[in-house]
This record gives structure tokens, sequence and C-alpha cells, in this order.
């Protein structure tokens, strides 16, 4: 077993990301029981002058905080790219800019892949709650194993990208974030790494609070501009080898009935996927 010495933590933000969310998830990545070498602030675009103002005054605070500025947004996979590019560490963690990390997540991260030096990519279950963190809404799951992993994926992205630990140079080495998706780049990402012959594991706990919104089944993620992106990434899940035909066409006409749904109907089929204890 050798001991993983230093990671880093990427975290995008943009003009619409809220400084009290912001601050609140800067707190929970360096005040960790297991901290990182560097964090890479990702400044997608320019940024109000109240997160400017904020963001300038924490580089003082902490010096392993660095900002990447991106003049020009050109999306959150183009952004993560960038912030791959700038890392000088090999394993690299996510985070997003509204979440909440438990103080001992990394520490249970680096410990499991440490003792399983065979995995490559390692998430966690998440708790989703309202924007206040004060309602839970329920725990969503993922397979642990990668067998698992592996079946699950056909159906379902496998990790939560909110709580990954991914090698930098196996990202890089399948080409990165796929840029022509507006989302779901997080799971186009994934089948490459799995088809690629790379293991994956999810640690059984809760390592992050996210915040889902009570909007999260409302007007987001849905119409046909939502419907367009889905079909395009299922048709990357199929070029990727990670699905047949059949399942590629079950997938969007699936996806086509959640996207175009009533919202009510697609609250009730997603809290049906997770768990509330």
């Amino acid at each position: 077993m050798s001991r993983i010495e230093d990671f880093s933590v990427i975290l995008p933000v943009y003009h619409k990301d809220s400084v009290r969310y912001l601050e609140e998830a800067l707190k929970s990545v360096v005040d960790q029981s297991r901290k990182s070498s560097e964090i890479i602030l990702i400044e997608d675009g320019p940024l109000g002058s109240d997160l400017r103002s904020f963001i300038d005054q924490k580089e003082k605070e902490f010096p392993e905080l660095k900002t990447l500025k991106i003049a020009t947004s050109r999306g959150l996979p183009n952004a993560l790219n960038q912030g791959l590019e700038v890392c000088s560490n090999e394993w690299v963690a996510r985070m997003d800019a509204d979440d909440i990390c438990s103080l001992d997540r990394f520490e249970k991260q680096l410990e499991f892949l440490e003792k399983n030096e065979d995995i490559d990519v390692l998430s966690s279950y998440i708790g989703e709650y309202d924007l206040e963190l004060s309602t839970f809404f329920g725990r969503r799951e993922v397979p642990t194993t990668h067998e698992e992993i592996m079946k699950y994926a056909k159906w379902r992205s496998p990790f939560n990208h909110m709580a990954i630990v991914y090698k930098k140079s196996v990202v890089k080495g399948v080409g990165g974030y796929n840029s022509t998706l507006f989302s779901g780049q997080d799971y186009e990402l994934w089948s490459r790494i799995l088809m690629a012959g790379h293991k994956g594991a999810n640690i059984p706990e809760v390592l992050i609070k996210a915040r889902a919104g009570q909007d999260f089944y409302g007007r987001r993620r849905r119409g046909f501009k939502h419907l367009k992106n889905e079909w395009r990434l299922i048709g990357e899940l199929r070029k990727n080898g990670l699905i047949n035909l059949r399942q590629m066409w079950s997938h969007r006409l699936l996806k086509s009935l959640v996207r175009l749904a009533p919202s009510a109907l697609v609250k009730g089929l997603y809290k049906r996927l997770r768990t509330t204890s």
C-alpha cells in the first residue's frame, strides 16, 4: 500500500454562483482532516464584483488556493479540461461551488484508494437537500464494486460527479470532458474511462451535501433543448461501446418521456430512485 502524498481539488465557479454558497463550499474543502496541496478555483468567464472580491480575499487567506481565469465561458467541460491542465498532482478531486464536503471526505477517499491501488475513479453516495440545506430530499446511492458499476452504467451514471476523485492521466488519456455536451458530460466521460478498461468504485457513505433545490424537477433540464442534448449523449454512449443499439433506443424513448412529461410526474419517478433513510 503506497500513500498518496498530494492531490488537487478543482472547483469551477461562474457569475451566477452565490458568494455564500461558495464560501461554505470552500470552507468545507480547506477544513478537511486530510488537506489538499492545491485548490484550483476555475473562474469560468467574468465574475461579478462580489464574487471577485471574495476570491481575492480568500487567495490572501489560503496559500493553497490558486485561480485560473478563463476570459470567455465556453461551458463547464471546457473549464474542467483547462483546470486539469494546471493541476500539479496526479490525483484530482472534483468540487462544486454550492455543495459541502463532510470534513473527512478526502481522508476516507484517499485511504480507500491507497488500499485499492487498481481503482482509477472513485466517488461516494451524496445527500440531496434544498438550497438552505434544511430539508433532506434523499440519498443518491451508486453501486460500490466495479462489476456492479459496469452493469449500472448502461442505464444511469455510475458515479456522483460532485464526489469524484480520479487520476488526471486517466481522464486526459481518454480525451477529457466532451465539450459538445452542456449536461451529462460526466456520464459520457465515465463511459470512455470504463470502456478503456479502467476500474471504478464508490464508497457507500454520504460524503457530500448537495443543493438540489426546489426547482430540481421543474423548469430545469426540460424541453426540446435538453432532449436534443440527451439524445446526443446517448449516441455518444453507444459510440463508446457502453450500450448496444437496443439499449440506445430504450434510453432515447425513456429520456424523451422524462424530458417532456409534466414535472409532477418526473418528481414522483425521481423519488422512487432515491433512498430517504
